[in-house]
C-alpha cells in the first residue's frame, strides 16, 4: 500500500488565512527554521532589554522621588 503524499503545509502561509486553523499550524513546517529561530531570539532580546531600561527607569524615579 502506498501511502497519499500530502503537499508541505507552512507555519508562515497558514498565517496568512484569514481563517487560521490551529491543529494545522501546529503540524506544519517552517520554510526557513534557522530564520524563524533568529528573528524569534532577536524579538525576545528586543523584550527582555525593553524590561531592563522600564525597571531602571522606576528604580531612578523611586530613587530619586522629591516629597513636596
Amino acid at each position: 500500500m502506498k501511502k497519499q503524499q500530502t503537499p508541505v503545509k507552512y507555519v508562515e502561509d497558514l498565517l496568512q488565512e484569514d481563517d487560521i486553523d490551529v491543529c494545522a499550524v501546529i503540524n506544519a513546517r517552517f520554510k526557513n527554521p534557522i530564520k524563524t529561530w533568529f528573528i524569534s531570539t532577536l524579538f525576545n532580546l528586543e523584550i527582555a532589554f525593553k524590561e531592563r531600561k522600564q525597571k531602571a527607569k522606576f528604580f531612578f524615579k523611586k530613587l530619586f522621588k522629591t516629597h513636596k
